[in-house]
């Protein structure tokens, strides 16, 4: 992915939600360029999914390469490339980092994720410790969708959590590698949690990094952003809209609900809902609660909503 350089005034290192400004993009060509320290490993999905596996051994704590292949996938109103997409519901890790990662006992270290939750969605990102083999050694958990799951590292650790609230959020954790622990496999799962409920909503991921040093006091300008307006899919890059969703236009809004092409005054370039039928095609009506220019119903057909 590329990655938007905006202005923005972020206050706290847990979670961001980043917001896209249609003012002036650039696009970033490295990741390192908006971080501190050095980046140990990194994946944004957009050459594949190599350098992972996954297990077909529920609560195995290791990738044993015989999992259900990982899912990669992309949109537009996200105006990012791959993301990773979870929707089976694992413990122990679903998916494994194939090559064992050195680190340092008693060194800063700073796991970050751009992550995406929503209604029962339980996204988890961690690692496993070890001296020596891949199939051994302590789980941590470090960033994940269930406030007050214990890292393991103090008594009192706990992951950084992920808002559920259907956008893309900066995560990250910083942890400590305990005496012993030099070598570690990143994981990460759609945890299926501890009741009978299953999570039916994906677990979405993004741009997984490892950084030797402590987390950053601001987001590292993320790429997968929610823009408002429309996105140029061969950069990546949030742009000012001149056409309605759907419309013959260059750079047409994208986002369902929001359709509609401010050509003119202080929101020209900005795509908002609907607001009367006049302003949607002639196949198609203004749904004033979602602002969505949803298709007319035939003669005889259920009228919208009341199913």
């Amino acid at each position: 992915m590329k990655f938007i350089r905006s202005i923005l005034a972020l206050g706290s290192i847990s979670s961001f939600a980043i917001a896209c400004s249609a003012q002036e993009p650039v696009a970033v060509d490295t990741l390192e360029e908006a971080l501190t320290g050095d980046v140990i490993f990194k994946e944004n999905w957009e050459n594949g999914t190599n350098a992972w596996e996954t297990t077909s051994v529920n609560f195995s704590n290791f990738g044993n390469g015989q999992g259900t292949a990982l899912a990669t996938t992309t949109d537009a109103a996200t105006c990012s490339g791959k993301y990773l997409r979870e929707t089976l519901p694992w413990a122990g890790g679903r998916f494994f980092t194939k090559n064992l990662i050195t680190v340092k006992p008693g060194t800063t270290y700073c796991m970050q994720v751009l992550v995406r939750g929503k209604g029962n969605s339980n996204g988890f990102v961690g690692l496993n410790a070890t001296a020596s083999t891949r199939a051994s050694g302590v789980e941590h958990w470090l960033i994940g969708g269930q406030p007050g799951f214990r890292t393991n590292y103090g008594v009192n650790d706990t992951v950084t959590p992920i808002a559920k609230d259907g956008k893309w959020h900066w995560a990250a954790k910083q942890f400590v590698p305990l005496a012993g622990e030099t070598k570690i496999v990143i994981k990460g799962e759609q945890f299926q949690g501890t009741n009978a409920i299953l999570p039916t909503d994906a677990a979405e991921f993004d741009d997984i990094r490892l950084v030797e040093g402590p987390c950053p006091a601001a987001a590292p300008l993320p790429d997968a952003i929610s823009c408002g307006n429309s996105c140029d899919i061969p950069t990546n890059t949030c742009i000012a809209c001149n056409g309605n969703e759907g419309s013959a236009a260059s750079q047409p809004c994208q986002v369902k609900t929001k359709p509609i092409c401010s050509l003119a005054g202080a929101g020209a370039g900005s795509c908002r809902g609907c607001k009367k039928d006049a302003e949607c095609s002639n196949s198609a009506f203004c749904n004033t609660g979602t602002g969505a220019c949803d298709p007319k119903v035939a003669n005889g057909g259920a009228i919208p909503g009341s199913r």
